[in-house]
């Protein structure tokens, strides 16, 4: 059975705050969130040690949100960075952010993936982060 294609538009977002929501990472920050893993050990080993989570706990993961207050502020560093540019203070914050965004992405896609592999069906997550149930297992 094919896999269902993933449109462009389906995985990107216009804000930070929406890519956590919906656990997408564009593909213009695929290559950041790789360098992101490599360059942390210990990032890579959380994301490793999801294999071992039941699915319970994987769909708990694969629901993780960066804190809202985190998340605007994010957005905010960001338009002012547009506008008028960052403090080495603010610019330090904000790289900071965008390490724990990059945590939260890696955790919810590579939880979504392994849910797929054990047979769920994962296009909730991908559309919205509307509850934290567990649901069933899709007919395969």
């Amino acid at each position: 059975m094919p896999k269902k294609q993933i449109r462009r538009e389906d995985v990107q977002a216009t804000s930070p705050r929406q890519a956590v929501r919906r656990g997408m990472a564009d593909q213009g920050s695929t290559a950041r969130l790789r360098a992101a893993v490599r360059a942390n050990p210990k990032l890579e080993e959380e994301i490793a040690s999801l294999d071992l989570l039941d699915d319970a706990a994987l769909w708990n993961a694969a629901q993780t949100t960066m804190p809202q207050a985190d998340s605007e502020r994010m957005e905010a560093f960001h338009r002012k960075q547009r506008l008028t540019g960052l403090s080495d203070t603010e610019t330090q914050e904000l790289a900071r952010l965008v390490q724990q965004y990059d945590r939260v992405i890696l955790v919810r896609t590579h939880s979504a993936a392994l849910l797929e592999q054990r047979g769920y069906d994962v296009r909730r997550l991908i559309s919205s982060n509307e509850s934290r149930k567990s649901p069933a297992k899709s007919a395969v």
